[in-house]
């Protein structure tokens, strides 16, 4: 692709689509309760970080608390990939989970909506 059909590719000029942000939550939401669910207790570190991505991942929902959960979810993914990387894993996944977080709210930034 040259810069002419760079500059000619569709945009997204209100942000990011309302289903993207859904899609996004949705999957983040599953994907945790997965996770709680392989905790041996409360205490369990895969309990507690899970439900605070599921809480975070929630904000993502309302403009007005998107970059609060932003950053909460990109805590979540650092310590879950720091975990990960002392395990001997490539935490991949977070870090598509990580950019797909930032492309939703650094949309409305560049937009201009408040939140």
């Amino acid at each position: 692709m040259d810069a002419s059909e760079a500059k000619a590719a569709p945009t997204v000029p209100g942000g990011a689509p309302v289903w993207y942000r859904v899609v996004y939550v949705g999957c983040i939401v599953v994907l945790s309760a997965e996770t709680m669910r392989t905790a041996r207790a409360m205490s369990d570190h895969r309990f507690w970080l899970a439900g605070i991505e599921i809480l975070t991942a929630l904000l993502l929902l309302a403009r007005r608390t998107q970059r609060v959960g932003l950053v909460g979810l990109l805590i979540v993914y650092a310590v879950v990939a720091l975990h990960a990387i002392t395990l001997g894993e490539v935490p991949a996944a977070l870090v598509l989970f990580a950019a797909s977080a930032i492309l939703i709210v650094s949309l409305d930034a560049r937009r201009g909506t408040p939140g």
